[in-house]
């Protein structure tokens, strides 16, 4: 077991919650309810931590050659923009950042963000102008591998993508997340 993860697991171990002090505010069953799904959720985080399950954790201990590839990544974005194609959970936190964050002026200098959930001519068609123009980054993001919209918009931008720049710019440049060994996605990558 990692340091981490005994770290992590240690820690969880002391954390307790007291419900006496909800008594006045929540009936006897509410109260037994809660301490049920706090005690399961209790477990199951446990048993990630024991198992080292637990996704996020694992960044703790990313190679730097993986640490090195992504600020490459992150780098160009600045530079050349970022598509990001995917759909509903995928792809909500980003477009809520984007309505945030992004300059109501076209002519700021910021980097170019395009966020795709759709199969909308207009919406891709504004990720090709992107990629017409420099090489992007682009990333595809389906848990299963095979949903529609993100794979309309990888086809589309791949094939609009080697047209303009060359195959190692588009492998080096694209980032596909999927869940391993599953859907078109998962054989592209």
């Amino acid at each position: 077991m990692s340091k981490d993860f005994f770290h992590c697991s240690h820690l969880l171990s002391n954390v307790s919650i007291d419900l006496k002090s909800f008594d006045s505010k929540f009936s006897v069953s509410q109260i037994n309810e809660s301490k049920i799904s706090y005690e399961l959720a209790k477990f199951q985080l446990q048993e990630g931590f024991d198992k080292q399950t637990i996704g996020y954790l694992s960044l703790l201990n990313q190679s730097l050659e993986n640490i090195i590839s992504q600020k490459y990544l992150f780098e160009q974005a600045q530079q050349n923009g970022l598509i990001i194609s995917g759909m509903g959970g995928s792809i909500l936190g980003l477009q809520a950042m984007l309505q945030f964050c992004q300059p109501d002026d076209p002519k700021h200098d910021a980097p170019r963000l395009v966020a795709i959930d759709t199969i909308d001519p207009q919406i891709i068609n504004s990720a090709v102008c992107l990629i017409e123009s420099k090489p992007a980054i682009l990333n595809f993001i389906s848990k299963s591998g095979d949903t529609l919209e993100t794979l309309s918009a990888y086809l589309v931008l791949k094939e609009k993508y080697l047209a303009r720049w060359e195959k190692e710019s588009f492998k080096k440049n694209c980032c596909i997340i999927t869940t391993t060994g599953s859907g078109y996605l998962y054989q592209e990558a």
